[in-house]
């Protein structure tokens, strides 16, 4: 299937601070943003902690120790620019870097190359976030509370004004230290930044399939952008949140979390995590849903109950889990091949491959954005595994299906056109099938040809989608709604409007009663001027 894929990254171990008793001061004080954060523990991965919930009434600062005020910390003596600007709660992000944060007071760590003119600093970081908000319509003006630990480090708390509505990537602000100068006088020129772009943390709502009961499930405290459902039940849910960030089609890494829908606990993972792989012959599969992207060092390989070690002949160009993700589908060749891939079907709880030779005629799908290489992709309704090439001749998907009872590959002619997308999804019983791009049919039928997206609601003829009131001016931010549309009725109704921008489904849960919603504002709460 010929598909498009955007996502952002970068990284850094976190540094050590030996502090000593800080020296404080800071600027004009504008009102606090009020936030009712959650504190994580961050575990390894395949472990689950709870967490537990904290209200600061004023903007965190780290604590000081008696190291001598002039001693440098090991993180001083690694860095090898002007300067190093870390955000403390999430160490790998550290300048040079635009990245989001979340409107709560934030904490970073400078550390200097140089013992530095303490009020040097101040002045420019003052200075240089002013200039920026004069210079962009949407950057504001923070305010820092300043504790030095030594001459090369200084911890930075960060506050910024709050917002009529939640934030959503259209406010930032600037941490740059152009003009300092250190000790021995000698002003910095255009030193790394940090440039932090506000986002309102999600929260995870519930909706009533008949769209009288609304239900907060869980608020996070961290700005994940990216959620996706692993598996039919709905239990675990793979969040990324940027690391680079910008507004470009620039396919940048994530930093990812499993959250449990069950238990409501997150899981922070140091590696990079996929739910379709590409990559080396050997890696690593959780059963849960999703594959590591390639763990760096020894103490980073996965452990657990739920994690599968994978080693299979040759380069796999795209594998998925099988519905009851007992078994992966894989696509498998040489590292530089370009097309006509093996099929290898693999049950993870013996090791065991089924392999048909060239199985996957056809070339390589590639991404319409970059033009770089993507992953074949399986999709699995628990008697077919339907998947697409790409013809190398025309611009139109080959598409086949393997059986599950005959262990074949047989050729597809699903009842779309050759140039849309042959990707589906269907109701729990398979009477109906709606296509991403083509509308819903049940067989060979079309009943309607929008909406192209929903999730159904198991049990049921009928899925639930996101729409937009066009009724609404263009300048409102609660124009979105959720609606439900029965298939046998061929009937629309509105479960929910007047939603905030960036709403979106996340899915339905397994008895088919209820919504699953994210969401960056209150959806109990009345819409704001």
């Amino acid at each position: 299937m010929i598909v498009c894929w955007i996502l952002l990254a970068l990284s850094l171990a976190a540094c050590t601070s030996e502090e000593a008793p800080p020296q404080e001061t800071t600027t004009a004080r504008p009102k606090p943003v009020e936030t009712q954060p959650l504190s994580a523990v961050q575990p390894k991965p395949a472990e689950t902690q709870p967490l537990s919930a904290v209200q600061p009434t004023e903007p965190p600062l780290l604590p000081a120790s008696s190291e001598p005020p002039t001693k440098p910390s090991a993180a001083n003596e690694a860095v090898t620019e002007p300067v190093l600007i870390r955000l403390d709660e999430e160490p790998q992000l550290h300048s040079p870097i635009a990245t989001v944060v979340t409107p709560a007071p934030q904490a970073y760590t400078l550390f200097f190359r140089e013992a530095m003119d303490r009020a040097s600093v101040e002045q420019a970081l003052a200075r240089r976030a002013a200039e920026r908000a004069r210079e962009e319509e949407r950057a504001v003006v923070p305010h820092f509370a300043f504790k030095w630990v030594n001459d090369r480090q200084l911890h930075l708390t960060v506050t910024i004004p709050e917002a009529d509505t939640p934030d959503t990537a259209g406010r930032s602000y600037l941490l740059d230290v152009n003009g300092a100068t250190t000790a021995a006088g000698t002003q910095l020129q255009d030193p790394p930044t940090f440039t932090a772009v506000v986002h309102a943390p999600p929260q995870i709502w519930r909706i009533s399939a008949d769209g009288k009961e609304r239900e907060r499930i869980y608020a996070f405290d961290k700005p994940y952008v990216s959620f996706e459902s692993l598996g039919g039940d709905n239990r675990y849910l793979l969040l990324g949140r940027y690391q680079k960030y910008c507004e470009c089609d620039a396919d940048y890494e994530m930093l990812y979390a499993l959250f449990d829908m069950q238990e409501k606990r997150l899981i922070p993972y140091p590696v990079p995590l996929t739910t379709t792989y590409m990559g080396a012959g050997t890696f690593y599969a959780d059963k849960r849903g999703f594959f590591y992207k390639g763990p760096g060092t020894d103490e980073q390989k996965p452990t657990g109950e739920t994690v599968v070690k994978v080693q299979t002949d040759g380069y796999v160009h795209g594998a998925n889990f099988s519905k009851d993700h007992a078994y992966l589908i894989m696509a498998v060749g040489t590292e530089g091949q370009e097309g006509d891939f093996d099929l290898v079907i693999r049950r993870l709880a013996t090791g065991e491959e089924q392999r048909i030779r060239q199985a996957l005629r056809g070339g390589a799908p590639y991404s319409e954005v970059s033009t770089g290489r993507i992953p074949v992709s399986f999709d699995d309704d628990g008697r077919y595994v339907y998947f697409q090439m790409r013809d190398k001749n025309a611009y139109k998907e080959l598409r086949y299906k393997y059986s599950w009872e005959t262990k074949t590959v047989t050729t597809w002619t699903p009842p779309v056109p050759a140039e849309a997308w042959a990707s589906f999804t269907s109701s729990s019983d398979g009477v109906y099938q709606l296509y991403t791009n083509g509308g819903l049919y049940k067989g060979t039928q079309q009943v309607d040809g929008q909406p192209s997206f929903g999730c159904w609601l198991n049990g049921t003829h009928a899925f639930v989608y996101h729409d937009y009131d066009r009724q609404a001016p263009d300048t409102s931010r609660y124009k979105e709604q959720i609606r439900l549309y029965d298939a046998d009725r061929r009937t629309t109704r509105t479960l929910a409007a007047k939603l905030y921008q960036d709403t979106s489904l996340i899915g339905t849960s397994p008895d088919g009663k209820w919504i699953y919603v994210k969401s960056y504002a209150d959806l109990n709460m009345p819409p704001r001027p």
